[in-house]
């Protein structure tokens, strides 16, 4: 019975925070939304701080290492993946720095996903030279490309660029391939433009948005 409520508290908790932010979600708001008084709430969860760590880190049970992309349109994939999870998960993104500041079982948790996205894209980018898809003489330059890209899935846009474009999501992805078709070989522009019509949110040929 008890384990029953505390997962229907944290249930309640994360859509609260993801629709209205960590912030802007009190234990008062919470109880409310389940009915019961805030002393109830506090038996079994003293403060919001405690509630977002147990649900990070129930959710963190779950997770499983990425495999390193494949193919061009694997890594596509990757860079949706990584994009949805951030706008599905507001309530963690935008407080990245201060959960690690509040928990170290979440800061541990970060690094851990961390290392193993910088590990995925490293040994993709390495595989895709060695395949002749990426310019080995740019070999340097994939780890600070690697650095840009996990900061926006992490951190995103400026407020600033999502205001005036109006979707996010495929200004990010595209930012990422942005990063990457200069770095192609002749072989991986061929692949990449063959690809490039069935990649999911990419704008019809012709766009104000594909021509930038």
């Amino acid at each position: 019975m008890v384990s029953n409520m505390k997962q229907t508290i944290l249930d309640t908790a994360r859509r609260l925070f993801t629709e209205n932010g960590f912030h802007n979600t009190s234990m008062r708001h919470i109880a409310a939304a389940l009915n019961i008084s805030v002393g109830n709430l506090t038996y079994h969860y003293k403060k919001k701080e405690e509630l977002i760590e147990a649900i990070i880190l129930q959710e963190h049970e779950k997770y499983e290492r990425i495999p390193s992309p494949k193919t061009l349109g694997e890594l596509n994939q990757f860079f949706l993946d990584a994009i949805n999870q951030k706008n599905s998960r507001p309530y963690y993104f935008k407080h990245y720095v201060e959960l690690s500041q509040i928990c170290p079982n979440i800061y541990e948790m970060q690094v851990q996903v961390l290392r193993d996205l910088h590990d995925a894209l490293g040994e993709a980018f390495h595989d895709f030279a060695e395949n002749g898809l990426l310019k080995k003489e740019f070999s340097r330059q994939y780890q600070g490309i690697i650095s840009v890209i996990m900061t926006f899935m992490i951190h995103g846009l400026p407020d600033f660029y999502q205001a005036r474009e109006g979707d996010e999501a495929a200004l990010t992805l595209h930012g990422f391939w942005s990063l990457l078709i200069p770095c192609m070989t002749d072989k991986g522009r061929e692949e990449f433009e063959a690809l490039k019509l069935s990649l999911p949110l990419f704008p019809p040929p012709g766009s104000t948005w594909a021509s930038r």
